[in-house]
């Protein structure tokens, strides 16, 4: 069961299905959000009314929220209050990852080309998207996203409810505090305590237009003198 209809379930679906992980029974939001009974073919139901529909012993759930929804709080809200109410929730592991941990929790999604070293630690509720890359005996918590191709170095730990961005690498041995924001292409040396954020700031890119012939002899081979 997806929980949520917006663009991230969506997305969820897609990889389930593309990937033959699961049967995917139907949606699930908040009443208010309710238009139709139905979404691409599969029944749409209350939350307020799940155990109604489902049996919760044997029918797993994602939680597909937007981690910029307030840096993944309500992400964590909704897998909070149904993880209270007993449900479970299947981790969606690409077959194309590579894991060499056992020590992962629940109601992840690790996407296409992950790989976690020997020794990695990765909580619950998080998303790692493609080519992230989590080094030996690092530690990554709860409710956290991963960029496609963010490195997170050996020994590392990031705490819960952080975002880190695109083509991040944080070095090996850093702290990483909890609900920090880490930028697009950020490399990351030193320690960051919680509520923090690190971003690459620069005024020295360098946009220029030209003409089509002009832009097209640009890449020519400069000549010897």
């Amino acid at each position: 069961m997806i929980v949520g209809m917006g663009e991230t379930a969506q997305d969820i679906r897609f990889f389930i299905e593309r990937y033959q992980l699961f049967e995917i029974v139907g949606y699930a939001v908040n009443r208010e959000y309710i238009s139709s009974t139905q979404q691409d073919g599969l029944p749409v139901y209350a939350l307020e009314e799940l155990e109604q529909h489902i049996d919760k012993n044997k029918v797993g759930l994602y939680v597909a929220i937007s981690e910029f929804h307030h840096l993944n709080r309500e992400k964590r809200r909704v897998y909070t209050e149904l993880k209270e109410k007993g449900f479970f929730f299947p981790n969606l592991v690409s077959p194309k990852a590579t894991i060499l941990t056992d020590d992962i929790g629940d109601g992840n999604w690790i996407c296409d080309f992950t790989y976690l070293d020997f020794q990695t630690r990765i909580g619950s509720n998080c998303v790692l998207r493609n080519y992230a890359y989590v080094g030996h005996y690092a530690k990554v918590g709860n409710h956290n996203f991963l960029g496609a191709k963010s490195m997170v170095g050996g020994n590392s730990t990031i705490d819960d409810q952080c975002f880190v961005g695109i083509n991040a690498t944080i070095f090996n041995n850093v702290h990483v505090g909890s609900k920090c924001l880490i930028g697009g292409a950020t490399i990351v040396k030193k320690s960051m305590p919680d509520f923090s954020r690190c971003r690459v700031v620069s005024s020295t890119m360098e946009y220029t237009q030209f003409g089509e012939a002009e832009i097209e002899d640009k890449l020519l081979p400069k000549k010897n003198k």
